[in-house]
């Protein structure tokens, strides 16, 4: 890795470095105890999210992307907690957070907006740092361009800006690729066939190299059992659809041009959703982030490395 500045392109070559942190079973953090699994009312809907290190830490946000839950995030979070308080919800509709009872109204970034920031308003925090994957950087963006300007100290981007590409003619086989199978509602007998569902999926879309080990435990915490009893995605369908019809016209420059917070974009360097054009603009304006490349991988880095990990705790830390 090569980095001259906070404000200057660096380049990590991680691709297919294998991490040896656990997994699957979490002991006790320094000071606080490991995971705990929560549940809190937000604006009328259930949400939950998972609570990791000591509650008398500097809190650090982790949001999830569009169709992911809070569990993808337990090794990163596991480290992080050694020295910080995590804070990992399932967005609305996804893992064990409620559905939505008006998904038009409710599967809007606008309307996870509120509801992170009633979470947070209810745990009392106040200064915060934020990690963000895809849909949950752009959240990111918008909250520390406005509602929470000035009480995010330290933002981390990973792969997104603050507009969306999905539906552009050049993401033909990725990024829309993946979204048009995945609003089929694919459902599969057994959970072997879904790992390799999965596997084929994020291996074309983000190019992630990940051990055998690895991709059953990124399958456990992605699936849940249909009401016909197979195995489909831990997410409510109507999650992708409300997503699809809405995600064009976002446009956050006015937020991401008032950002004051430090910020980490983390680059797929074969990402059709953070083009490089796109990254390198965003590296011009607003708050002038630091931008790490990863070669070979597209949308997006899944921050299961201890390379990976190691380089957002330096960040988070400084």
């Amino acid at each position: 890795m090569m980095a001259t500045g906070w404000n200057r392109r660096a380049v990590l070559a991680i691709a297919g470095m294998a991490s040896s942190l656990p997994v699957r079973a979490w002991p006790g953090q320094p000071g606080g105890g490991g995971m705990r699994s929560r549940y809190m009312n937000c604006a009328g809907r259930e949400i939950h999210f998972t609570e990791w290190g000591s509650p008398a830490g500097e809190p650090v946000v982790v949001w999830h992307g569009l169709t992911q839950n809070c569990r993808a995030f337990d090794r990163l979070n596991a480290a992080l907690a050694e020295r910080y308080r995590v804070i990992c919800p399932d967005t609305i509709g996804r893992g064990l957070s409620e559905w939505a009872r008006d998904p038009v109204a409710e599967y809007t970034l606008e309307n996870y907006g509120r509801l992170a920031l009633t979470l947070l308003d209810q745990l009392g925090i106040d200064r915060l740092r934020w990690v963000g994957v895809s849909m949950g950087g752009m959240l990111g963006i918008a909250l520390a361009g406005d509602e929470l300007r000035g009480r995010i100290s330290h933002l981390v981007l990973n792969d997104v800006g603050p507009v969306a590409r999905i539906n552009a003619p050049d993401n033909a086989g990725r990024a829309s690729g993946v979204l048009q199978q995945k609003r089929q509602k694919p459902e599969f007998a057994t959970m072997a066939d879904f790992m390799q569902y999965l596997r084929a999926q994020y291996t074309l879309l983000s190019g992630v190299v990940l051990d055998e080990a690895d991709w059953w435990t990124f399958a456990e915490i992605s699936a849940r059992r249909s009401d016909a009893g197979r195995i489909t995605m831990h997410h409510d369908p109507q999650v992708l659809e409300r997503f699809a019809e809405t995600i064009e016209g976002l446009d956050y420059w006015p937020q991401y041009e008032r950002i004051g917070a430090r910020t980490l974009v983390l680059h797929g360097a074969e990402s059709t959703v953070l083009p490089a054009a796109l990254a390198q603009e965003m590296g011009r304006r607003g708050p002038r982030p630091r931008i790490v490349d990863f070669p070979g991988i597209g949308h997006a880095p899944f921050l299961w490395s201890a390379a990976e990990i190691e380089l957002l705790r330096a960040f988070l830390d400084d």
